[in-house]
């Protein structure tokens, strides 16, 4: 691309918390955006407001910097369950050679009734899917007998923040194991054999 190329290139935005795709149980209060000008002029922070973004069922209500090109959108009312989008406006965001962003849409998914365990998936640790498999009890095993504490309690597999990954939070696990309350699983969804070796494979790393 030449330099004239580059500098017509508008600023990006990117969901960043939750991840794109993702379930969780978390109804954070916010979603972060990385908004970045890959034209080189850099994005116009004066033009990063709380109408940037739109979140299915809820209301920005103000927009907070966070680091490396990172804001964070707090938002007031309550996420409701199922697919959330989150819309980037076009034309709302800016860098400053005077280029503005195209409209973006992102999702993922909340549903309140994710197992306690569920702790990690595939796309990794802290990225729930709502299925209690290898990929929570890798975490659990790297964290045995350990010292945790708040805010993170061991990447919260502490699950009954005592201070110590135990039995105790075995038996969480180990009573909610297999459980799946994804929309799928009332369709008959399982595992693939394929999805079980690479937890295998999870697991043994983080022995």
């Amino acid at each position: 691309l030449s330099v004239e190329d580059l500098e017509l290139m508008p600023p990006q935005g990117h969901l960043v918390t939750p991840p794109p795709g993702s379930i969780t149980n978390q109804d954070l209060g916010y979603v972060d955006v990385n908004w970045i000008d890959l034209g080189g002029a850099g994005v116009d922070s004066n033009t990063i407001d709380k109408t940037d973004v739109n979140i299915t069922s809820v209301a920005i209500t103000e927009v907070e910097y966070i680091d490396h090109n990172t804001w964070r959108y707090h938002y007031s009312g309550a996420l409701d369950e199922g697919v959330v989008e989150v819309i980037l406006l076009a034309n709302h965001v800016a860098d400053t050679a005077g280029n503005w962003n195209a409209e973006t849409t992102y999702d993922f998914s909340y549903y309140v009734a994710c197992p306690q365990a569920d702790i990690a998936s595939e796309e990794g640790v802290g990225v729930m899917d709502c299925r209690i498999d290898f990929y929570d009890l890798a975490v659990v095993t790297t964290h045995w007998l350990e010292s945790c504490s708040d805010p993170n309690w061991c990447e919260n597999s502490d699950f009954d923040a005592s201070g110590t990954v135990d039995f105790a939070d075995f038996a969480v696990l180990a009573d909610e194991w297999k459980m799946n309350t994804t929309p799928e699983a009332a369709s008959g969804f399982s595992v693939s054999s394929n999805q079980e070796q690479r937890m295998i494979i999870h697991i043994k790393k983080a022995l």
